[in-house]
């Protein structure tokens, strides 16, 4: 009767309690894949009661709770079907996506007290080849030397540039300036986020071959243009001039 007493008048001063609880732990910090699942464990004993919130920076929502003699049970819909006990009144979240991002608090009401244990659980999307976007620019087609600009959208993500002659470069996070490439040279811009890898690589010396054959091609055409022409205009010259004696012998 007491034990129940006591518990009656904790969840009546709940918002006062949570207030000034104590830290169960330090921070946890957690990086997950989007599309998989994020295991914050509690560790207390003696545990009687949790409830969870999450925090993204601009709103707070109690989305789960556990209470005696019960299952976990997610009271927002958002979290329904997605939450589930993972022994000790821990909580498993399944399917996360990029706007699960946040701090999860469980509020732990144990025999001993109330503690708070936070989360920072951080959620990436698994980099490819075609997250990376390369784009250049040829300032020196006979020279082959351009700047190349590599791009990748997303939190915490680093990018480095690589190559068999790296020290022909110069390195920048995103912008690479190469002179004098050769045509064996290929540089790769790696992409990299606390869960996953992902390069892109480019070889320099075909796109400026591209670009002088698509150059030549065009000079080519022009010129031929112009042959053409001037064949035309000398045979029109002469069928005129041909004309014109033919018709001095019938006059």
């Amino acid at each position: 009767m007491e034990v129940y007493f006591y518990w009656t008048l904790m969840l009546l001063y709940l918002p006062k309690t949570m207030l000034y609880a104590q830290p169960c732990g330090p921070t946890i910090n957690v990086s997950i894949t989007e599309g998989g699942e994020a295991s914050l464990h509690v560790n207390e004993t003696d545990i009687i009661k949790v409830s969870w919130d999450v925090s993204n920076g601009t709103y707070e929502n109690f989305f789960a709770k556990k209470q005696p003699g019960t299952s976990m049970n997610a009271i927002v819909d958002k979290y329904r079907g997605r939450v589930r006990e993972n022994g000790n009144s821990s909580l498993l979240v399944s399917n996360l996506s990029l706007q699960d991002w946040g701090t999860y608090t469980a509020h732990v009401f144990s025999n001993t007290g109330v503690c708070q244990q936070s989360y920072d659980v951080r959620v990436y999307r698994s980099l490819s080849d075609e997250n990376i976007e390369i784009e250049y620019n040829i300032t020196s087609r006979e020279s082959c030397n351009m700047t190349v600009t590599c791009r990748v959208e997303g939190p915490d993500t680093k990018l480095a540039w690589s190559s068999t002659a790296i020290g022909r470069a110069g390195v920048g996070e995103q912008v690479l300036y190469v002179y004098n490439a050769e045509p064996d040279l290929i540089y790769s811009c790696t992409a990299e986020n606390p869960v996953s890898r992902a390069a892109r690589s480019l070889t320099p010396w075909a796109h400026c071959l591209q670009d002088k054959s698509e150059k030549n091609y065009i000079v080519q055409n022009i010129i031929r243009f112009i042959l053409s022409a001037f064949i035309l205009i000398c045979g029109s010259c002469v069928f005129a001039r041909h004309l014109k004696r033919e018709g001095a012998r019938n006059g």
